[in-house]
């Protein structure tokens, strides 16, 4: 199970120009491919262990690596981007929530146990490329010493994390008459016979009937500052539950009622949070209204008591003396998920502890330090001290530091195997440092982790640099998409020499986008917005929307007929348009070097279906379902499916496949032509033909354009090639889509943070920055993240309960309008829905009441006609969380064919949009890795850079 991905958490900095991301197969690092082969086979036929990290010397011998960094057990990296001044919250972790976002700065962050990854894989070719060696994975326990687990049956105590089962090879293979064996896949999860293993199955047999899941804490460990030096201030139970009270007090309501009982007025805690928020960096979200914690769902959906959290006396329980972390059951009588709930605490940053000790000691004494030299921002952070220094010691706002501690890194604390050594505007290289003083230090993990940023460069000299550092080692991995044609010659062909790795993306539980379109414009959010701030122009709003900019900022709009226009008016004939008109082929193709194909639905392509027919499918994946979970279709002005190709048959003629596109890649040589899919002239036509029906309802003049920005995800471009593809060449066949010259799309990059939240956060955009985390093993879960990151609860909502709106959804999306019947049949009377408001109500509420239920459900109540917002939850207000459940049942209720089709169809509506995640390797990709260094491929699991060790580096060579 995961959790959402929520956009105030993303990473604005893509990941480095390394070969990282994808599934990493260590190759040939002998110029003798035979010799290098050879030289692997006969140690894995002899008596050696395979899965020891000293294994496979042969990987570096006669490389011409340089092994110097190796040596000094460097780590460095290179970002295409500027460096950013620093963000609230971005050294502590402990008010973050959901997955791990990849990010340097996560490696200062401890944790009760997590996932350990490690072993560099390796590959041979050997009649075609055979994997010998895997990654391996387990839970390793970290602050945790004992895992307790309650059942009906007793108590069962868990004290190590051995992990001596290795996975089995699944077949064989020969070279030169040896046999040898091969894996079929590239990371495997080790296991123990040891029942007292947190990694055997009889723990996990024991968490599947749990009733209370328990953690004890090691004694003895301490904080260390953000210098890396050793503090008094213990790491203790406390400190987990204090990280609870700083995720939840994200959320402005939960704030405002813990000061509200304190005595403060509701204008003073408005003024205190406008002034908090005045101290962080520019166009920080904290303290507002747009920064909460929306993940607390998930334990209702675990059956887990999350209430219990916020109470001390419930949450650190005794346990034989000591105190324990302990989570409990919901509902004694309903099934729970104690074993989901153990993934999600390792995978997620729910609860990373903070300073209990230090917080407390400096809670009447604390300094402020703004994140922004100005006036405004010092006497803001003088306000902030004082309000905050009159609060009572017991107040749980005070007891977690909410309003000063982590939010720069003067005030942060470290727990994580990592520390922050600073960033050198000379040679534009932050540092990082291995944390001497924690508890279980690995001598052979890197020492030092440095992050280099290159900008303002040209990037065919950008590409000279990168293979030169690499050659001389330092930079530890390449990626080929940043190589220029000379050098990935080159280096291709001595590829043995430079220390390949193969790799393919293995995404098995999150989303596979960066970016999506504003289907449901926050009018709630635009109280202080003028018709000036949006990133489109009225045409473009009346178009996609059915409404001007200014009826957007109002949000008085309401009715069936409003909604329709809405979600399935123009702006959804625009939209599928547009994207059946891309040749999404010839998109990964360009950004790829050929290596990749479109994955263009945006779910994560590895994971289990799960549908009813699981145990027989020869499908069970949606990567097995390539082209049906692919293929793209637009919609008419009519509700109805575009004909876009009238020579196939009638089952196929609505429909671009993408082997179609594939197709035409091979026969065309124009990358003007290329970009176009084979629907490309119909939907010219279609498109000329929509514009011309909207510009004569409006009354139009025809040199009237239709404004809108588009923006890219990054603040850095990764591969580069991505950066001609995003400014020129969609825009230029965007504009084409009419024949007319009435498209004017503004594909813009921003190398500043700043512009990126503006075009990604704010509610005046027409984009979104977005990600998720599948919460159960089913397609379910990842429907369930489209519609949710979508906003689109109120369109399955009104095709559920309005019968003319579902009848006319179901033209063009017949499997999601069955979805939405069936939901609404099933939990619109459910008693854990009563208290919220009534999905029949929905068609009754205004634009600007639909849209705060789509971001605070459970905050919101229906009386007399009217919405009320509450500042905590609403008691039965479950409407959203049953939905969730809904979503995974109904997928194991169907076959595998119609959860694809109404995967499909989901996907359809809302579109994909050029971000760096919309391709998948088509086989094994080619990249580079310093072959002194044992990198393990992490593939969804947390890059621990612990994990990474040089055993491989031999001083006599």
């Amino acid at each position: 199970m995961k959790r959402k991905l929520r956009l105030p958490l993303l990473s604005f900095t893509s990941l480095s120009l390394s070969a990282s991301a994808f599934v990493a197969v260590s190759c040939a690092v002998q110029k003798d491919n035979n010799d290098y082969t050879r030289n692997i086979v006969s140690e894995l036929t002899s008596s050696k262990d395979i899965f020891s990290p000293e294994s496979f010397s042969s990987l570096i011998e006669n490389t011409d690596i340089n092994k110097d960094f190796a040596k000094r057990q460097i780590y460095r990296e290179v970002v295409a981007a500027e460096h950013q001044q620093e963000s609230a919250y971005l050294y502590d972790k402990s008010a973050s929530y959901g997955s791990f976002l990849q990010i340097y700065e996560e490696n200062l962050a401890g944790s009760l146990f997590r996932q350990e990854t490690t072993l560099r894989p390796i590959a041979i070719d050997a009649d075609g490329l055979k994997i010998v060696r895997p990654s391996v994975w387990r839970y390793k326990l970290e602050y945790a010493d004992k895992v307790i687990v309650t059942t009906k049956d007793g108590v069962f105590e868990f004290d190590n994390d051995e992990a001596e089962v290795k996975p089995t090879a699944e077949s064989e293979a020969t070279f030169e008459n040896k046999k040898f064996s091969v894996f079929n896949k590239i990371q495997y999860q080790l296991k123990s016979e040891n029942q007292k293993s947190i990694n055997s199955n009889y723990f996990f047999d024991k968490l599947k009937e749990a009733t209370k899941l328990q953690f004890t804490v090691r004694e003895g460990a301490k904080w260390v500052t953000n210098t890396g030096e050793l503090t008094d201030f213990n790491i203790k139970p406390k400190d987990w539950y204090i990280s609870w009270l700083r995720t939840i007090f994200l959320t402005k309501g939960v704030r405002s009622k813990s000061l509200s009982d304190a005595g403060l007025t509701s204008e003073q805690i408005t003024l205190l949070d406008k002034n908090a928020n005045a101290t962080l960096d520019k166009g920080a979200i904290a303290f507002t209204e747009k920064r909460n914690y929306p993940n607390g769902y998930l334990y209702g959906l675990f059956n887990v008591n999350s209430d219990n959290f916020s109470d001390e006396t419930k949450f650190l329980t005794d346990y034989n003396g000591k105190q324990a972390i302990t989570f409990d059951v919901l509902k004694s009588d309903e099934k729970s998920y104690f074993d989901g709930l153990f993934e999600h605490l390792a995978t997620s940053q729910d609860f990373i502890p903070a300073p209990s000790e230090y917080i407390a000691s400096n809670s009447s004494s604390f300094k402020l330090y703004p994140l922004q030299n100005t006036e405004d921002a010092k006497n803001a952070a003088v306000a902030v001290e004082t309000e905050v220094k009159k609060l009572s010691s017991d107040n749980k706002i005070v007891q977690a530091g909410v309003y000063w501690y982590g939010l720069s890194l003067k005030n942060t604390l470290v727990s994580g195997r990592y520390h922050f050594a600073g960033y050198n505007p000379d040679t534009q290289e932050e540092k990082f440092l291995r944390n001497e003083n924690y508890f279980a230090v690995s001598q052979k993990s890197p020492k030092e982790l440095i992050r280099r940023y290159q900008n303002n460069i040209d990037k065919e000299q950008l590409k000279n640099i990168l293979f030169n550092e690499y050659k001389a080692g330092k930079i530890s991995s390449l990626s080929t998409n940043n190589l220029n044609d000379k050098d990935k010659t080159e280096i291709i062909k001595d590829r043995n020499n430079y220390g390949a790795f193969y790799s393919r993306s293995l995404i098995t539980n999150s989303t596979k986008y960066k970016t999506l379109p504003v289907l449901t414009p926050l009018s709630y959010q635009l109280s202080k917005n003028k018709v000036e701030d949006f990133n489109f122009n009225d045409n473009y709003s009346k178009l996609v929307y059915g409404l001007s900019r200014q009826e957007l900022l109002n949000g008085t709009v309401s009715g069936v007929e409003t909604l329709k226009k809405l979600y399935t008016g123009y702006g959804l004939s625009f939209r599928t348009m547009i994207n059946a008109a891309i040749n999404w082929e010839q998109v990964a193709n360009f950004v790829s070097s050929g290596e990749h194909k479109s994955w263009i639905s945006g779910y994560a392509p590895d994971g289990t279906i799960n549908a009813k027919d699981a145990s027989t499918t020869t499908k069970p994946t949606l990567l097995d379902n390539y082209e049906e979970i692919s293929k793209l279709f637009a919609v008419d002005s009519d509700g109805t499916r575009i004909v876009l190709n009238e020579k196939l048959t009638e089952d196929k003629n609505k429909f671009v496949y993408p082997e179609q596109n594939a197709e035409k890649i091979l026969d065309v040589q124009d990358d003007k032509l290329r970009i176009q899919s084979v629907a490309f002239l119909v939907l010219q036509q279609k498109v000329t033909q929509l514009l011309d029906k909207f510009y004569a309802e409006n009354n139009l003049g025809e040199n009237e354009k239709i404004q809108w920005t588009i923006p890219w995800r990054y603040t850095n471009w990764n591969p580069v090639t991505y950066e001609s593809l995003f400014l020129n060449i969609i825009p230029e066949l965007i504009r084409s889509l009419d024949t007319k010259n009435r498209l004017e799309p503004n594909y813009s990059y921003f190398s500043k943070r700043e512009g990126l939240i503006q075009h990604l956060i704010e509610p005046t955009s027409g984009f979104q920055a977005a990600g998720w985390g599948y919460d159960l093993n089913s397609l379910g879960s990842g429907i369930d993240g489209q519609l949710y990151n979508g906003a689109l609860q109120p369109l399955v909502i009104l095709a559920g309960t309005d019968e003319a709106f579902g009848q006319h959804l179901a033209k063009s999306f017949p499997e999601l309008a069955k979805l939405s019947k069936k939901m609404i049949e099933k939990v619109k009377d459910l008693p854990s829905v009563a208290g919220g408001v009534h999905a029949d109500k929905f068609k009754e509420l205004s634009l600007k009441d639909i849209s705060a239920l789509t971001q605070e459900y459970s905050h919101y109540k229906y009386e007399n006609g009217n919405l009320i917002h509450s500042e905590t939850e609403v008691e039965n207000s479950g409407l959203f969380l049953e939905f969730t459940k809904f979503y995974v049942e109904y997928v194991s209720s169907i076959s595998t064919d119609e959860a694809v089709a109404l995967a499909n169809e989901i996907s359809n509506f809302i579109g994909p949009v050029i971000d760096r995640e919309r391709t998948i390797s088509k086989s094994l990709n080619l990249s580079f890795a310093n072959p002194y260094i044992n990198q393990p491929y992490f593939g969804t699991n947390m890059n621990w850079f612990s994990d990474i060790t040089y055993a491989n580096v031999d001083d006599s060579k």
